[in-house]
């Protein structure tokens, strides 16, 4: 379904991303993991057009396009993405923050109000349509931003640190309910975290990115049970993180 080749990217003298390549199967959660500033949301932004590569190939579902493909070579309503600091907008309330991307695709008002209410129960939180952003907590915020994502039922939906800035209780809520969704939804998923844990959760497969490309990759169990060093480091780092 998605498909990165030889990817480059660079902010001035800093490379980023340095011949990434990646290959995410149709109805998988493929989780990018890594360290900060490795290249994580490049990556993201890169695969739906919010950023352009320097040089590479990128494929969606069969279709090449060029490094410097734009958001609107996408089909509409394609792509979802749960940005990591949840995006919503604050003078909208939560009925208005959902149904915004499906007004703007010219959807029947009646199919916005089921929608909404439909979107909104898979994410557990229902009645909440009046409320105001300001209004919710940030377990609450992430979870309406999760079916904002969701509501255009895209076929690809990408996460950008899903669970960042969240209590662990909260995270849990929030990678149950990843995992609730896509088997509901059937859609093929990207992934990219620092957290192992919410890797181990809701991955299918996962790429270990460093130094600008995708260095392993396995299971969740593989790169558990892996003896590769890289992989031994990262994880015994981030669990011993993790319980300090």
């Amino acid at each position: 379904m998605i498909e990165l080749q030889d990817i480059k990217k660079s902010f001035g003298e800093k490379r980023i991303l340095n011949g990434l390549g990646l290959r995410v199967r149709e109805g998988e959660t493929y989780v990018i993991l890594g360290p900060s500033g490795v290249g994580k949301s490049v990556t993201l932004k890169i695969i739906i057009g919010l950023l352009q590569a320097d040089s590479g190939v990128v494929s969606i579902d069969g279709r090449r396009l060029s490094a410097a493909h734009d958001v609107m070579d996408n089909r509409p309503g394609e792509f979802g993405y749960l940005f990591q600091s949840g995006a919503l907008i604050n003078w909208l309330n939560v009925y208005d923050n959902l149904a915004l991307p499906l007004r703007h695709a010219r959807v029947a008002e009646n199919e916005i109000a089921r929608r909404v209410k439909e979107k909104l129960a898979m994410v557990e939180l229902d009645g909440v349509e009046k409320m105001m952003p300001d209004e919710l907590s940030g377990g609450m915020k992430k979870r309406v931003s999760l079916a904002r994502t969701i509501v255009t039922e895209p076929r690809i939906v990408l996460y950008d640190e899903p669970t960042t800035g969240l209590d662990p209780i909260v995270s849990d809520k929030i990678n149950r309910l990843i995992v609730s969704i896509q088997s509901r939804i059937r859609a093929t998923s990207v992934v990219v975290t620092h957290d192992m844990h919410n890797a181990m959760t809701v991955a299918d497969r996962i790429g270990l990115i460093d130094e600008g490309r995708i260095i392993a990759e396995g299971t969740p169990e593989e790169m558990m049970n892996s003896t590769d060093e890289r992989i031994r480091g990262f994880i015994f780092a981030t669990t011993l993180k993790a319980t300090s």
